[in-house]
């Protein structure tokens, strides 16, 4: 019998919300948001803004991503299905749905200065679009594919592309398991990258 999990109160929203990753999914989740669902998600959302439950379930996700090769996948898609779910609540903000318009809920990792060196030779393509796009929180990527401008997502095209041609997310995945982002802040960058660019609903593989 698995134990009870701190955060047992959020496997509803993970599990409705957490396999969601393209803007229109959001969109048509928010649009479509019925009372019961509503009900249910103001429920949730008073609980995680008691106290520190926030910082606690922020330093959780994170915790559980520098360590994903160290507990159980279930505990690690878990905490990324968390993360991901927490988006709903931007959505319904976006849309003056209260009490979602008064607070936002969102992590934001410390900035480090990144170290190119151990990328491999073939994925320095990356790098300038990890610079320029892979900076973003899950909160800020809304606001930024919101207004992007035709150029920025022409680069993120081209490179989904590039990676989706070469066959290059298997050496990317292979270097980010080497180098887990704990600490390294250009590892942290790309994997915000390809969040945009999966957000973005550009195919990369």
């Amino acid at each position: 019998m698995q134990a009870a999990h701190e955060f047992d109160y959020l496997r509803g929203l993970a599990e409705k919300y957490g396999h969601m990753y393209a803007v229109d999914e959001f969109n048509a989740a928010a649009d479509n948001i019925t009372a019961e669902q509503l009900k249910e998600l103001r429920g949730v959302y008073a609980i995680i803004c008691t106290g520190d439950n926030r910082a606690r379930i922020g330093r959780w996700a994170d915790d559980s991503f520098e360590r994903r090769h160290k507990i159980p996948k279930r505990e690690f898609d878990f905490a990324m299905q968390v993360s991901q779910a927490f988006l709903v609540f931007e959505y319904l903000a976006r849309r003056g749905i209260q009490p979602f318009c008064d607070k936002e809920i969102e992590y934001a990792p410390a900035t480090r200065k990144p170290n190119w060196e151990t990328l491999p030779k073939e994925l320095s393509y990356l790098i300038e679009p990890a610079e320029a796009y892979g900076i973003f929180d899950d909160v800020e990527v809304l606001k930024f594919l919101d207004n992007a401008h035709p150029k920025d997502m022409e680069m993120l095209a081209t490179t989904a592309e590039r990676m989706r041609l070469n066959g290059h997310l298997k050496i990317l995945n292979k270097w980010v398991d080497q180098f887990p982002s704990d600490n390294r802040q250009e590892v942290w960058m790309v994997d915000r990258l390809v969040g945009v660019m999966s957000l973005a609903g550009l195919s990369f593989e």
